[in-house]
């Protein structure tokens, strides 16, 4: 799940950009694994094993992603890629981080609120923000999402979110309207083979 999450941060790419991007972050993770192996005293076929396991990982990733972006279904509706590239659609991020104290919470009771997006849609015509969130499953994709809507990372992504955009934090950064609202949660679910 996380190669497949590093990758979709890259959609808006060509393909060869993004697998460019892609073998350096794969490049760079089997470094830090090495230097994890070595702080720990891993050494010679365990460690091969570690690297090769990460390899897998990537490459498997990375197909389930070519796959599953680009993926005609019997419904006819848009393909991932197709849906997320939409004109209506601006992005304004990936792997977006938002950070904040709770409102309306005592001073020396203040509770922080965390929250890392996939990826943030702002919708033009609707003056919305909309979170994409992906699921990399080894069940079934519909009832994956049947769940998602009752998980507590739904509804702590979207106050987390509201609470920005009513601090005024989120038209800042990417210069929005004031009035901005939250749209709503996008999760795609990748049923794993």
């Amino acid at each position: 799940g996380s190669w497949f999450h590093k990758r979709l941060e890259f959609y808006r790419e060509t393909p060869d950009v993004a697998n460019n991007i892609m073998n350096v972050e794969l490049k760079d993770r089997l470094e830090e694994l090495k230097e994890i192996c070595k702080t720990i005293g891993i050494k010679g076929e365990s460690k091969d094993k570690v690297l090769d396991r990460e390899k897998k990982d990537f490459a498997c990733a990375n197909a389930w992603y070519e796959v599953s972006m680009d993926l005609h279904t019997p419904q006819k509706i848009p393909t991932i890629n197709q849906f997320l590239k939409q004109n209506h659609f601006r992005h304004l991020g990936s792997e977006v981080g938002i950070r904040l104290h709770m409102p309306h919470t005592h001073k020396t009771g203040k509770v922080m609120l965390t929250g890392m997006y996939d990826t943030l849609l702002y919708h033009e015509n609707q003056n919305t923000i909309f979170i994409v969130d992906a699921k990399t499953t080894a069940g079934s994709p519909e009832e994956r999402l049947i769940t998602c809507p009752l998980e507590f990372q739904t509804q702590h992504y979207m106050m987390v979110l509201k609470f920005a955009i009513e601090s005024g934090l989120v038209q800042k950064k990417y210069g929005l309207p004031e009035d901005v609202e939250v749209g709503g949660m996008i999760h795609i679910a990748i049923q794993k083979p």
